[in-house]
């Protein structure tokens, strides 16, 4: 069988966005009445974390607009946190879209996760008209800004609230100077890190303050999820391995130095009524299905969960089970629509 790179090589394009920045995407036009799906990845990864989901709504003749994100694949790989602002990102997506002669005339559905669902919480705020429904797996959204977070303060509540300490990986990620170079230099050890085959794992090395720090920096390996392919792996490494990780790690600095603060002071009391669907997963310890649900109740008004037993990568690991209970989301909303 062919890679899904080389299937799906002649359907991906690039467009530039109004403030100059290229992103390469996967474009599908749909079959008549059909709807579009955007697909959102988060880190580390690229369009290709998706290629379960686009086998599955290619075939069935959905739409696809499937972008490696800002810092990522064949997109600009700026490193100022700054330019990562999600309201600067919001404006990015549209662009994005307005380049597709056929988007007019579509219903587009978002589709996130992990920092690209992150994203999605403001892209609804800030879009909302332009979709008629998101979809945010395993991150809910985050929490207004007031400002950069300290992890002397953070790390302590997280303790108190969750029983461990919920981001302690991203202190390391955010505040060594050298993370970006440790990663790179230690990229299987990342991918181990990242999809263990046991997803309690994260609450050994992400979730105690220091020990993802030690984890990287010593080159540790531990046994990797059976869902990351060789192909997956290699595309993931020969990614990273060209354009380096410092744009990647802009997505975790702009959450973390705040960078937002300024723009998430417009959207304090704004609400979102288009449907949202909420996807939790109850092994996934550094974004527990409760907290997640709460944050994105705090502004969707016509929200619904679901849950799966997997670990963060829930449509990679149960690729099945999430592409069918998804597609009926999908084709509810666009009925109703």
């Amino acid at each position: 069988m062919t890679s899904f790179l080389e299937r799906y090589a002649s359907q991906y394009r690039d467009a530039t966005t109004s403030r100059g920045f290229k992103y390469h995407f996967l474009a599908i036009e749909p079959a008549a009445g059909q709807p579009t799906l955007l697909f959102l990845h988060g880190f580390p990864s690229h369009s290709f974390d998706w290629h379960y989901q686009v086998d599955y709504f290619h075939s069935k003749g959905y739409g696809l607009v499937v972008p490696d994100m800002l810092g990522y694949g064949g997109t600009d790989k700026p490193t100022d946190p700054a330019l990562f602002k999600y309201k600067l990102l919001s404006q990015d997506m549209i662009d994005v879209l307005d380049s597709i002669s056929w988007i007019k005339d579509a219903k587009v559905i978002a589709v996130a996760h992990d920092w690209g669902a992150a994203f999605n919480s403001r892209l609804m705020l800030y879009y909302s008209d332009r979709f008629i429904a998101f979809v945010s797996i395993c991150v809910g959204g985050v929490r207004i800004s007031n400002g950069p977070i300290e992890f002397d303060t953070l790390l302590p509540l997280l303790k108190q609230a969750t029983g461990y300490e919920l981001l302690a990986y991203q202190e390391f990620f955010t505040k060594a100077p050298d993370a970006a170079q440790v990663m790179e230099n230690n990229i299987e050890s990342l991918l181990d890190l990242m999809t263990p085959a046991d997803a309690s794992a994260w609450l050994t090395y992400l979730c105690v303050r220091g020990a993802t720090e030690e984890y990287m920096r010593g080159g540790k390996r531990i046994p990797r999820a059976s869902f990351m392919s060789d192909e997956f792996a290699a595309a993931i490494k020969d990614s990273f391995q060209r354009n380096g990780l410092s744009a990647p790690l802009c997505w975790y600095k702009v959450f973390i130095e705040g960078h937002n603060t300024e723009d998430d002071a417009t959207l304090q009391g704004k609400t979102v009524d288009k449907p949202v669907l909420y996807v939790g997963a109850t092994r996934d310890y550094v974004c527990p299905p409760a907290v997640h649900k709460a944050i994105l109740g705090s502004f969707a008004s016509n929200l619904s969960t679901t849950e799966f037993d997997t670990g963060h990568w829930v449509f990679m690991e149960k690729p099945d089970q999430f592409n069918q209970e998804l597609e009926a989301f999908v084709q509810k909303v666009t009925k109703a629509n």
